[in-house]
């Protein structure tokens, strides 16, 4: 069961982050500043330029989307220790990134590249991989 989830999971990911397609861009944006665009959305927010779905559907849901990996690393690779975890909480999103870079280049891209991303989806992989420790902690 855990791995039919993880299995629908993963492809529900790759379709959201590289396939699902959103407005066509000539050129790909890139952010490198980090927190850029998350003061840019609650400045937005707060100044009534965007609707509060827009903020949460982009920042929370760039953190709760990533959950599931933390739960799997820490149920999967919790022996090979902190670093390693920390390691991949960092290499999963900048990877996820540098394949909305190729898709773009490749003409089939239509996400922007952005370290805010990075951020929270490390954010997201951690309160998983975090939530899951406590638990397990708990139970044993």
């Amino acid at each position: 069961m855990k791995r039919l989830f993880y299995i629908s999971y993963l492809l529900c990911l790759i379709y959201l982050v590289w396939l699902l397609p959103s407005d066509t861009k000539l050129h790909a944006t890139f952010n490198l500043i980090p927190l850029k665009t998350i003061r840019l959305y609650f400045t937005a927010f707060l100044h009534d330029y965007a609707p509060i779905y827009v903020v949460t559907s982009n920042l929370i849901g760039n953190i709760v989307l990533f959950i599931p990996i933390g739960i799997l690393l820490f149920n999967h690779f919790r022996h090979m220790g902190i670093l390693s975890i920390l390691f991949f909480s960092i290499y999963i999103p900048v990877y996820i990134e540098v394949g909305q870079y190729l898709l773009h280049l490749a003409g089939y891209g239509t996400r922007s590249i952005d370290i805010d991303d990075v951020l929270l989806n490390f954010i997201g992989i951690w309160i998983g991989y975090s939530a899951t420790f406590l638990l397990y902690k708990k139970m044993h």
